[in-house]
């Protein structure tokens, strides 16, 4: 019984070690709203978060309306597929680390035509030939994308006022995005969409997450795996074949390559690119 309850108070004492450990940051205050072109000229005097484990860096901003993030990457090594991915923001107005909504920021590069289809597409409108010139002029250009993430993805529009926006790119030298996040981003979602809101003044859960596998990876490697399967089951018929014929004078042939053993042999399946994720706790500015 004793030893039990050793167990039991050794637990709890560790648990309670590591929920104390968890970091708490304080969002501030801004009175100017923060432009997105993925420059650092409006953080300074900010309080920032850094993982170490990632080594991540991050920043927070709000107004009444918006919270605005920071996100800056002090390794490239732990970027991992974040090009390809983009980034989750999680958020948890409860303060539980559960991925029940966030927000899917993503860039995807795409040729002139795409641009041009995709621009004329949300404006409804045709663009003039001045601008298609422009772009055509360029060999290629960035769809930013922001989705909702619940139950299902939900793509946010573009031109709505309460639509999640970014920027990407080298910030004081670091690879890095520059996030907004309007604080009734439900308003952009269709009716009768499940959140829990944000409001300044108030403590959330905030998770971070990129990197991992995309769909064409994991196609493409299936693709791959299922190809260097069928080479290996090809070599291993024809030494079997060449066995058989050698056996008369006593010569046995080998024949082993190891670049096409089959799993039978050895061949492991590699392993993909890593999802890098964590959490913090945030308190959102109440005003001055």
């Amino acid at each position: 019984m004793k030893s039990v309850l050793l167990f039991v108070l050794v637990v709890f004492f560790v648990f309670g070690s590591i929920q104390g450990k968890e970091k708490t940051v304080a969002s501030t205050w801004t009175t100017v709203p923060i432009t997105i072109d993925a420059a650092s000229t409006d953080w300074a005097n900010t309080e920032s978060f850094l993982d170490d484990v990632a080594k991540v860096e991050v920043h927070f901003q709000n107004d009444g309306k918006n919270l605005f993030v920071l996100f800056l990457f002090h390794d490239r090594q732990t970027m991992s597929t974040f090009m390809q991915t983009g980034l989750s923001v999680w958020i948890n107005s409860d303060g539980k680390h559960k991925k029940n909504q966030g927000i899917l920021f993503q860039g995807r590069q795409v040729q002139a035509p795409v641009m041009i289809a995709y621009l004329e597409q949300q404006r409804g409108a045709p663009l003039d030939e001045s601008e298609k010139n422009r772009l055509m002029a360029e060999k290629a250009h960035l769809i930013q994308q922001c989705s909702f993430l619940g139950k299902e993805h939900i793509p946010f529009p573009p031109n709505h006022a309460a639509s999640p926006k970014f920027a990407s790119g080298l910030i004081s030298g670091k690879a890095g995005m520059e996030l907004l996040i309007p604080l009734n981003f439900a308003e952009a979602l269709p009716a009768g969409t499940t959140i829990s809101g944000l409001e300044a003044g108030k403590a959330i859960a905030v998770g971070f997450e990129w990197g991992g596998a995309t769909k064409k990876m994991q196609g493409d490697a299936l693709f791959n795996q299922t190809n260097s399967r069928e080479m290996s089951q090809q070599r291993s018929t024809s030494n079997y074949e060449l066995t058989q014929g050698n056996e008369a004078d006593g010569r046995r042939a080998s024949g082993t390559d190891s670049a096409w053993d089959s799993a039978e042999y050895g061949m492991r399946r590699p392993s993909g690119p890593k999802v890098w994720s964590f959490w913090l706790q945030l308190t959102l500015a109440a005003g001055q």
